[in-house]
């Protein structure tokens, strides 16, 4: 009987997340489960999702992007992929970990003019390769930059 349940239960629950997902749609069941059980990097996304505010992410390789999450799709685990609309990148000096940018997205956007062959800005990424993930001001981030 232990095996029938056990057997039973597997594709049981890939139908039961199926029908959340199609019922709720999946990134509101996304935002549910990790406002439930999601580590601080997974909440700060979700929660800027809402409220549409800047964020800074740095990756493993010192990269860094400002911009804002258009979406996100998560797979098993901690398999999840950030979509963003990035607004500046640039890089953390290895050694201080000051930030310093490198490009200005914005500046690049008035210039598209509806030319259909201007390739999209979105950059894709997993969450996994994010060191850290912070609120980004600009106004804040002028104030209080080093400058050299």
């Amino acid at each position: 009987m232990f095996l029938f349940y056990l057997i039973l239960s597997l594709p049981l629950g890939v139908l039961i997340g199926l029908a959340i997902n199609i019922v709720i749609g999946s990134n509101r069941a996304w935002h549910i489960v990790v406002s439930i059980g999601g580590n601080l990097k997974q909440n700060l996304v979700r929660q800027t999702l809402d409220d549409e505010r800047f964020l800074e992410f740095t990756l493993a390789n010192d990269k860094s992007y400002v911009g804002m999450v258009m979406n996100v799709q998560y797979g098993l685990g901690d398999d999840i992929q950030i979509d963003m609309w990035p607004v500046l990148s640039g890089y953390r000096d290895s050694k201080t970990k000051q930030l310093h940018f490198t490009e200005d997205y914005i500046e690049v956007l008035p210039r598209r003019d509806n030319n259909t062959d201007f390739p999209s800005l979105g950059i894709i990424f997993h969450l996994s390769d994010v060191l850290t993930v912070r609120t980004f001001d600009i106004s804040l981030y002028n104030a209080t930059a080093v400058t050299a």
